[in-house]
């Protein structure tokens, strides 16, 4: 979960332009305090000092920007991981089909083959358990990416709805 929060903080991060503008809004709000309406009216003296042309619309306009961004961010880590759930459902899929079908041919030689069949019977109960860790692993990823894009996106909201709320 953390590695995932880092990737969006980092991407949110590296969208930053020049100047003041809802990056620096976001932040300067985050820092004091997103519930305190003092802190937006601060944030917005302070980014007017800087930037003179700042208006609220001005801001919501930006914060549209990085919306959209987190959003192309999650829609391509979202396909990624659904992906790789995918292709590995899949395999595991076959692998269970491939081996059940070697099961029941050797069944049917139970006495020249006995050997071979306990083995094939082993190795279809591995299946399971030997993708259940790399399985789970992708599951939590996914996971993490949505409650990774609806944290940020809540405190972006959260930040909206203040600016729209105070300003």
């Amino acid at each position: 979960m953390n590695e995932v929060l880092e990737i969006y903080e980092k991407g949110f991060d590296s969208l930053n332009e020049p100047g003041f503008d809802f990056f620096e809004m976001y932040k300067s709000v985050l820092a004091v305090g997103i519930s305190n309406s003092q802190s937006y009216q601060m944030a917005f003296t302070m980014g007017k000092s800087i930037n003179s042309d700042l208006t609220k619309e001005l801001l919501l306009e930006k914060s549209n920007f990085y919306i959209t961004e987190i959003e192309k961010v999650y829609e391509k880590y979202n396909v990624i991981g659904k992906n790789k759930k995918k292709e590995l459902d899949t395999t595991i899929t076959q692998d269970k089909y491939n081996l059940s079908k070697s099961v029941e041919e050797l069944e049917s030689k139970i006495v020249e083959m006995q050997k071979d069949l306990e083995s094939k019977k082993a190795e279809l109960q591995k299946i399971d358990p030997k993708n259940e860790k790399e399985l789970l692993e992708i599951q939590q990823k996914i996971e993490a990416n949505d409650i990774a894009k609806q944290k940020i996106l809540s405190s972006i909201n959260t930040v909206v709805t203040g600016i729209n709320q105070f300003l």
